[in-house]
């Protein structure tokens, strides 16, 4: 074991009735726990770079409440719940002691990365003029403004990544830079705003109502003349403000949300991919498939295929 195995997962998950699981041949830095028979089912895989960060990914139910008394070490945390509306959060914890109860029936399901101090003095420190207290306020920001969308992109690729290959170190450090770069970024576009004054909340309330609404016409997109007139804005004053909350333009984030429902789909449904591609608003099988692609890297039927792989993996397990 490792530093970050001994003091970040393994007292949690030896309090919660997990059981050391398989391992990677190939890797020594990749973990599964798995919960014992009587206690509950699923599993909890941990991915870790010595003394850098770590990945898990995580999807299990226990049938009694946990109690666990934890004492953490200190470490920023970003969290990706699959549970209702799904949104990143980040956290700090300077050592803490977790006291609380893990309730009973309850299905737990996410992406989490954790990183340790030494990543930030390492690896961040040589970023110029980013602080420590910068990417904490960052991470911070993410439970008060849900729109940092780019994020779930990279988490999304992140899932789907297979870990039992000898480059899974490199990619998943290249993913976490990614997003912390384009987290700086997104921070850095809401605070031109926060300090400048020059958004108003009234403004931030109609463009988060114009994103649900966004979400529930995938299939008939608004023009920007109706969406002008629903948030009561100027086109060019509701293209400015939109793009430096959510990080997209309008067109952008309805190519998003649709190939996110279609993610969905494919996961939940039998159906085939040009049935998806109509559902989510795409006439043809080809448009669906080339901004499938641009979207994720892969295509349709790509995805499919490692979701069904990785759909039996878990059951293996």
């Amino acid at each position: 074991m490792n530093k970050i195995l001994d003091t970040l997962f393994l007292p949690q998950m030896l309090q919660c009735g997990f059981d050391l699981g398989c391992h990677s041949d190939s890797l020594n830095n990749y973990v599964s726990f798995v919960p014992q028979k009587e206690i509950g089912e699923g599993y909890y895989n941990v991915f870790v770079m010595e003394d850098m960060f770590s990945i898990t990914s995580k999807h299990f139910v226990l049938y009694k409440d946990s109690e666990i008394i934890w004492e953490q070490p200190e470490y920023l945390h970003i969290d990706y719940k699959q549970i209702g509306n799904v949104q990143l959060q980040g956290s700090l914890h300077k050592g803490d002691v977790f006291n609380g109860t893990l309730p009973s029936m309850q299905h737990v399901s996410g992406i989490g990365i954790s990183l340790m101090p030494e990543y930030y003095t390492n690896v961040l420190y040589k970023m110029q003029n980013v602080s420590e207290s910068d990417l904490v306020a960052a991470l911070l920001m993410l439970n008060t403004t849900p729109h940092f969308y780019a994020g779930k992109e990279i988490i999304n690729q992140i899932k789907l990544a297979p870990v039992n290959r000898r480059a899974a170190s490199m990619y998943f450090d290249s993913k976490i830079r990614e997003m912390l770069a384009l987290l700086i970024q997104w921070y850095d576009n809401q605070n031109i705003y926060t300090h400048s004054g020059s958004i108003s909340d009234t403004d931030k309330e109609a463009i988060k109502a114009l994103v649900d609404l966004i979400s529930q016409t995938l299939t008939k997109p608004l023009s920007i003349q109706q969406c002008s007139q629903y948030t009561c804005m100027s086109k060019s004053k509701l293209s400015f403000v939109f793009r430096q909350i959510t990080g997209k333009t309008i067109s952008e984030l309805y190519q998003y949300l649709r190939i996110e429902k279609s993610k969905e789909l494919f996961g939940t449904t039998g159906k085939s991919i040009e049935q998806i591609a109509n559902i989510v608003g795409y006439r043809t099988h080809a448009a669906f498939s080339a901004v499938f692609r641009t979207e994720t890297g892969i295509t349709p039927s790509e995805y499919k295929k490692k979701l069904l792989s990785s759909n039996e993996h878990e059951k293996l397990k």
